[in-house]
C-alpha cells in the first residue's frame, strides 16, 4: 500500500501576508533495488540538509522506492525513522 501523500493548498493573499516567508524544499528520489547506495547517498545528501536547515529552509527528503525486491525499502524505513525530513512512497508492484 503507497504510503499518504499530503496536498498542499495553494497559498491566497491573504495566507501571504500573515504567514512569515520559509522555504520549502523537496528532493524526490526513486529508487529500485539500491540498498547499496542508501546510506552513501544520505551521508552525502546530509551535510547540505544541515545547511539547508541552518539558512532556515524547510527540506523533505522524498524516496520512491519501485517494487524494490532488496533491503531498498527496510533501510528507507530507518532512515525515515532517524531523520523526520526523510518520506517513503512505496510503490508495490501486483504479480
Amino acid at each position: 500500500m503507497p504510503a499518504a501523500l499530503t496536498i498542499h493548498e495553494p497559498m491566497t493573499a491573504a495566507h501571504a501576508e500573515r504567514a512569515p516567508a520559509r522555504r520549502t524544499v523537496a528532493l524526490v528520489v526513486p529508487v529500485h533495488n539500491e540498498e547499496k547506495a542508501i546510506e552513501p547517498f544520505l551521508q552525502a545528501v546530509s551535510p547540505h540538509l544541515d545547511l539547508l536547515a541552518e539558512r532556515g529552509i524547510r527540506f523533505e527528503l522524498i524516496f520512491v522506492n519501485d517494487g524494490s525486491r532488496d533491503a531498498t525499502l527496510a533501510k528507507l524505513v530507518v532512515a525515515a525513522m532517524r531523520d523526520r525530513r526523510i518520506r517513503v512512497i512505496d510503490l508495490r508492484r501486483r504479480p
